[in-house]
């Protein structure tokens, strides 16, 4: 057993005792090497640097005499200054077990116990053994080596973390952590207490936080595509609707234009059928009058007499335009109408007389007809453009 180890150091120790004291650490002089400041120094880097290679961080603890119990509670509460508390439930523990740790002290153990509760005053071995099996953990001593040259073990085998105890120049205790891993209030008695949970616990909850918040952008942003598509998709289907309206009122203007030109159509056409009326009967009243300003008096008579002789039909022909139009036989016929019809008949009988019956075979003179018929064709001609002219005026109005 680790404190029968202890007991053989302790019975070394009790040949150099002065004054009865039980630990060679409280004597006023020191039992480790003799080295000067800077060698001891020189020694701590090494071991600091071993010590780190293992993983293993070395953290300084006061000079004070507390060492020992300011390197547990550094361990245990993660605070060296509750050392008083370490070093009072070490000394009451052993008050508790004396019957089996009186045998391993040379003095009177109540007087040892109240010597100890002392502030300034070194723990020894005895002290390392109660408290491995007050916080039922390991206690591991270091001495410049990177293996631990004592170890002391608890009463129930746990894997709780072991508390590692660094011990340097021969009088002085110092703890050793690993960075990684929490040890702080193993061996407490709490219960359902596990190092780092609340770490854990943090890490959790932060860690849920962030998926709550990344799902919550999720969604806006989802929600905010959405808004975007359905709006998109309104505004299609009001562009689409704009333009159907649009076109409606196109087919609708074009429809008007395509009845109107109609309109406009068959009124030209009634219009050229009656300036052909009036023409045909100029082609063959104007002849004669122009014949009869040119010719002489012998022949005016003669003329007249012929043109009195003509039959009704040919003085109806021969009659001035106005008289044409204005009479029942010659009005201009409605389309479709039986009007429309015998006004055809009328112009095609007139078309297929002989020249004879309106008296053309007395004009001797060609270039008197081809001058009449020129002018006649120049009117029609010029007729036709002022009637398409006013037709064009009429569609750029109606599509402004």
């Amino acid at each position: 057993m680790a404190l029968a180890t202890a007991a053989s150091d302790l019975e070394h120790e009790h040949d150099h005792e002065v004054n009865g004291y039980n630990s060679g650490d409280e004597y006023t002089g020191r039992t480790g090497p003799n080295l000067t400041l800077a060698e001891w120094q020189e020694r701590d880097k090494w071991f600091e640097k071993r010590m780190k290679k293992r993983g293993f961080v070395i953290k300084k603890m006061g000079e004070d005499g507390a060492c020992l119990f300011r390197a547990i509670a550094d361990q245990v509460y993660g605070d060296q200054d509750m050392h008083s508390v370490v070093r009072k439930h070490c000394m009451d523990y052993l008050d508790a077990n004396r019957e089996f740790f009186s045998n391993f002290v040379a003095e009177d153990f109540s007087t040892y116990v109240d010597r100890k509760r002392l502030e300034n005053v070194h723990g020894n071995h005895i002290e390392m053994q109660a408290m491995s099996e007050m916080y039922n953990r390991s206690i591991e001593v270091f001495c410049y080596s990177t293996e631990p040259i004592n170890i002391f073990h608890g009463v129930h085998k746990t894997d709780n973390e072991p508390i590692r105890l660094s011990y340097q120049r021969g009088s002085h205790y110092n703890s050793i952590v690993d960075p990684y891993k929490a040890t702080i209030g193993v061996g407490l008695g709490l219960p359902q207490y596990s190092p780092g949970a609340a770490d854990r616990a943090l890490v959790s909850d932060a860690v849920r936080q962030s998926e709550d918040l990344h799902i919550e952008q999720t969604m806006l942003e989802d929600k905010i595509k959405a808004t975007d598509w359905e709006a998109t998709n309104e505004a299609i289907e009001e562009q689409v609707a704009r333009e159907s309206y649009l076109q409606w009122l196109r087919d609708n203007e074009m429809r008007k234009a395509r009845s109107t030109s109609a309109s406009s159509t068959s009124t030209i056409t009634s219009s050229q059928n009656s300036h052909f009326l009036g023409t045909s009967q100029r082609r063959h009243t104007s002849p004669p009058k122009s014949v009869c300003s040119s010719a002489d008096t012998t022949t005016k008579g003669s003329d007249g007499i012929r043109y009195n002789k003509r039959s009704p039909k040919h003085q109806i022909a021969s009659a001035p335009l106005s008289t044409v139009n204005s009479s029942s036989v010659l009005q201009e016929p409605v389309p479709g109408s039986s009007k429309e019809t015998n006004a055809s008949n009328e112009i095609a009988f007139v078309n297929r007389l002989p020249p004879e019956v309106f008296g053309l075979t007395d004009w001797e003179d060609s270039d008197i007809l081809s001058k009449v018929l020129a002018t006649s064709q120049q009117e029609y001609l010029d007729s036709l453009k002022q009637s398409r002219a006013s037709t064009n005026s009429a569609d750029d109005s109606s599509k402004s």
